[in-house]
């Protein structure tokens, strides 16, 4: 019977080394596959990445791109030169870019119409208006009109004309593409209101299937275009210092830093990490195999999202270190889980030990992934779309963490010889830890609450008025040229006003222009606006050619006789549908920190409802107002979306314990690093932005699992112990765990405090901070509550 019981058992097992050698097999098949697509990865540097979904599909933000289109735009400056003693070089970089696919148009100081080098007679509107390359042009007299000028002052000179700018339009998207983003929109905003038909619930698939192929074309574009302006102006260094301005330059350089920043600090993370690893496991195997497995988790989620052409953007670039790190909490569990039954029963084989640890950590990890997969699904509630696919890719990835710690790491482990392990010295701190929180609960108690009150106090201050200055160091060449562009030019930033009329031709008729010239009035006394342009502002152009005021007729006349091209500059940005619609541009500087982007517009739309004809129907778009709405609509959502987590996160520890008592125990500590983060960035006016708001995510799943664990093992513990000894048990095994964890993640995430994008260096810091603060209120508060829920055993 023995003899048929070993061969059973030898048959057993090599069917397992089998099945898991497939495991194994099937893994590196996995890894090679989505490693490949992975390296393909797409990020999205539009206007879009920075809006509200409401916003982009709005008729304000749709009607400014269909007959303006200037989100893209790209300004190249050449800073420390004698703009008009190069000439003939500033026309061949012109020439270049013009070549360049997608790029509509370029303007310099070679190519502007000029009315007053020398002055023009209005006659002379019926031909080409003479640029700087004409015959004929006074050089002093275009050099002042580009310098001084009522039109082109501070947009392609400074004062003291050692900087040029170079503008460079961007192809709008196609007419059929706007016109499918449109349907989209519509049948978008219906599916909200009420449930689609089935006719329209197809047409609503095919037009979003279609628009996400349009934007992923266009960011391909888009980095295509910013790659050869690159190329074509590294050829002109010895011009002087030269800075790519604009949205998408702005978004891509986020992403490159981004990028940069998370391979090197990486690495470096990675071997402080298996170096902490080694020193806890004392095994160099288990250190470097935890850390593979989370990348592998990482590698296959992101060949994943690129399969599926889901780019990343500002918001979720920085999924992958927080994948790692969710996935790496969770490998610590096993490992060190392992390495503890191993030790309690030296007898057992490699696979009973792997047996028995999955049974063990199965459940608490599976509710531990579940309720981290709720905190990042919260997310989705909101109306941010780059903040949405960050949580949608979080969420999706969290149960690809769990299938890999409980198939690839007992696969692997299968498969390695059984460890001789060394017979642990027991710790001290345990005991002391045990001995604290029951003489000292009192003043734990009051230490908590302190720390609630005082850090819930600093919430009120948090603020969301960010400035894309503030994301990265002084030093870097972002700042310098948004400085540049705000203290020499216009500024960076624009703000858009849109006015239509029910009849065309409105305003260049004598009311209409009295209402543009009051609103230009108004705009120039707002705080930080450096500069106004509107269809007024060209009138006026032409009546100082005119020497007088021109009347209604020899306006209109003046106006229709401006060529084609030159209406491109003069009008097309400002005047649409045949005079029905004017657009008012604002030009304000990023860097000015008395800006206040939200009582600016504020202040605007109060104007345009009190002093506007009731018969115009007014809006105000362009990306200054989508990125204030952005920033408006980051800390409402954040509000509801911890109500609805905590909520729901609450249901979840009820079925997983049983016990409401035990589901307050878990919740409460909870609130500890979530204040603490909060009314951090309160206290030290650091703002609320993209990915700031995500360190919430992180912070409530890792704080909810440290606590689903303790109690968990606690509980099971307390059913054959008294509490005191099931208490020092659970510290001994799963306090460890979160020690270690914390540790190993708050020196991983120190690293990249070093880098230059700013908002992962505030990341990494508060992220630090929550797990820390978990780490302390889970082995600190969470049993002293527990003695209050179980007094009897306590």
């Amino acid at each position: 019977m023995s003899t048929f019981k070993q061969k059973r058992q030898q048959l057993i097992s090599l069917y397992s080394k089998k099945i898991n050698r497939c495991v194994l097999g099937f893994y590196i098949f996995l890894i090679a596959i989505f490693g490949y697509c992975a390296s393909h990865t797409q990020f999205d540097i539009s206007a879009d990445a920075i809006a509200l979904k409401r916003d982009l599909q709005s008729s304000a933000y749709q009607k400014a791109n269909l007959y303006f289109n200037d989100d893209e735009q790209i300004l190249v400056i050449f800073d420390g030169i004698k703009p008009f003693s190069k000439l003939q070089t500033i026309n061949g970089i012109v020439h270049k870019l013009d070549q360049v696919n997608m790029v509509s148009s370029v303007y310099a100081i070679t190519n502007l119409p000029l009315l007053f080098s020398p002055r023009l007679y209005l006659f002379h509107l019926m031909f080409d208006i003479p640029t700087i390359n004409s015959p004929g042009t006074n050089i002093e007299l275009a050099q002042k009109e580009l310098t001084n000028g009522i039109f082109y002052k501070n947009l392609f000179l400074n004062k003291k004309n050692t900087l040029t700018s170079i503008l460079v339009n961007i192809q709008p998207p196609s007419k059929s593409s706007i016109k499918n983003n449109q349907i989209f929109a519509n049948l978008n905003y219906l599916k909200t209101q009420r449930r689609l038909t089935p006719k329209e619930y197809a047409l609503w698939k095919k037009t979003k299937e279609i628009d996400n192929q349009n934007k992923l074309k266009r960011n391909q574009s888009l980095q295509k275009l910013l790659l050869n302006i690159n190329n074509i102006t590294d050829q002109y260094e010895n011009m002087g210092k030269v800075y790519i301005v604009g949205m998408a330059a702005i978004s891509q350089t986020i992403i490159d830093y981004l990028k940069a920043d998370l391979f090197h600090f990486g690495i470096s993370a990675f071997i402080s990490m298996a170096l902490i690893l080694y020193a806890i496991f004392r095994q160099l195997n288990d250190a470097v195999l935890s850390l593979c497995a989370s990348l592998v988790t990482v590698t296959l989620s992101m060949g994943i999202f690129s399969l599926f052409k889901w780019p990343l953007t500002i918001a979720s670039a920085n999924y992958p270190p927080i994948l790692f790190v969710i996935s790496l909490t969770f490998i610590i569990y096993i490992v060190l889980r392992f390495q503890e039954v191993s030790l309690r029963n030296k007898r057992l084989s490699q696979s009973k030990i792997i047996q028995t640890t999955v049974r063990e950590l199965k459940t608490p990890i599976a509710y531990s992934c579940l309720t981290t997969m709720v905190g990042f699904l919260s997310l989705t509630l909101c109306d941010i779309q780059p903040i949405i696919d960050f949580g949608l890719m979080m969420s999706l990835s969290i149960p690809l963490a769990f299938i890999v710690c409980f198939t690839l790491l007992p696969a692997i482990k299968f498969n390695q010889k059984k460890a001789v392990l060394k017979d642990r010295i027991e710790p001290n701190w345990p005991n002391k830890f045990v001995s604290i929180t029951s003489n000292n609960k009192r003043t734990i108690i009051l230490t908590a609450l302190a720390s609630i009150l005082f850090f819930g106090w600093g919430t009120q201050y948090i603020t969301v008025e960010n400035r894309f200055v503030d994301y990265f160091t002084s030093d870097t060449d972002m700042v310098k040229s948004i400085k540049l562009i705000d203290n020499e030019l216009a500024g960076t930033s624009t703000l858009d006003i849109l006015l239509e009329y029910p009849s065309k031709n409105y305003w260049i008729q004598k009311e209409g222009l009295d209402q543009i010239r009051q609103l230009d009035h108004f705009l120039t006394k707002q705080p930080g606006v450096r500069k106004v342009l509107s269809i007024d502002t060209v009138v006026q152009l032409l009546e100082g050619v005119h020497g007088s005021v021109l009347g209604p007729k020899l306006l209109k006349l003046s106006l229709n006789s401006i060529p084609k091209n030159d209406k491109a500059v003069l009008m097309d940005p400002y005047l649409a549908k045949n005079g029905a619609l004017a657009r008012v541009v604002v030009y304000l500087p990023d860097s000015d920190t008395k800006l206040n982007r939200d009582q600016l517009i504020t202040d605007i739309e109060t104007y345009l409802d009190q002093h506007m004809n009731p018969k115009v129907h007014h809006d105000v778009t362009g990306l200054y107002w989508l990125y204030n709405n952005v920033l408006q609509s980051l800390l409402n959502a954040q509000i509801s979306i911890l109500f609805w987590v905590y909520t729901i996160i609450g249901v979840i520890l009820l079925v997983l314990f049983r016990d409401p008592r035990l589901m307050l125990c878990a919740l409460i500590p909870n609130i500890i690093p979530m204040c603490m983060v909060f009314g951090t960035l309160g206290w030290l006016s650091i703002p609320l932005d993209f990915m700031t708001m995500t360190i919430a995510g992180i912070s409530l799943g890792l704080a909810i699992d440290f606590a689903i664990q303790f109690i968990y093992r606690f509980k099971k513990e307390l059913a054959s112990h008294p509490f005191n000894q099931a208490l020092l048990i659970t510290y001994k095994s799963i306090g460890y765990a979160i020690i270690t964890t914390t540790v190993t993640l708050i020196v991983g995430f120190s690293v990249m405090l070093f880098s230059h994008f700013k908002p992962l260096v505030y990341f990494s810091l508060l992220s630090g901070l929550s797990i820390g603060v978990a780490c302390i209120s889970t082995l600190m508060l969470l049993p002293i509550l527990l003695s209050a829920s179980f007094k009897k055993q306590a």
